[in-house]
């Protein structure tokens, strides 16, 4: 894939990806860190900040029930185009970004400091029912990107991987209605 080809030419993109797995505490996939990783690159964001920077978006998440996904694409894009509007997202005021940048004269050093501030007030990462939700989703993700560098390397679709992407599928499609949980879970109830 061309995402992990131009992330893979980051200085120590297989650290980083650690770090930035670990800062997100697996909720985001690794194509989407990868995504974000080269755009902070583009955006001449700096790599070792980015794993607090993704930390700081992954709790404001949580504190929020805003997506991960979702924050993680905000602080980056926030941060490149200087978008006050964009930061506000994560609950980073216009007013306090402008106090900041006054003392700093740089608006990714303004960020990385309210960052600091506001991370050394929240609480840490809570597992939760929905953390679980985005765990899996980033493993699907992650299996299918797996998935299809594995065919792209083969070039051969052999019926065995064609079985499991069925699989794959299906489950998918299980998790996102999951009304049949549902009606499971009510009937296991009865039971009771």
């Amino acid at each position: 894939f061309p995402v992990t080809i131009a992330y893979n030419r980051l200085p120590e993109a297989e650290r980083l990806l650690i770090n930035l797995k670990e800062a997100t505490k697996g909720t985001v996939s690794e194509l989407e860190l990868m995504k974000r990783a080269v755009q902070a690159q583009n955006f001449n964001i700096s790599l070792q900040e980015l794993p607090k920077l993704l930390e700081f978006a992954s709790l404001r998440a949580q504190q929020t029930g805003q997506s991960v996904d979702y924050l993680v694409d905000s602080i980056v894009t926030g941060i490149g185009r200087k978008s006050p509007l964009i930061l506000d997202n994560l609950g980073i005021s216009a007013a306090q970004l402008s106090e900041e940048f006054k003392k700093t004269g740089d608006f990714s050093a303004a960020v990385g400091k309210i960052v600091d501030q506001e991370l050394s007030k929240m609480p840490g990462f809570l597992n939760t029912a929905a953390t679980d939700s985005e765990r899996l989703n980033a493993s699907l993700v992650d299996l299918k990107v797996s998935s299809g560098q594995l065919l792209n390397s083969t070039g051969v679709l052999s019926d065995g991987v064609g079985n499991l992407l069925t699989i794959i599928r299906a489950l998918n499609d299980f998790i996102k209605d999951n009304s049949a949980l549902k009606e499971y879970a009510g009937s296991y109830r009865d039971w009771e």
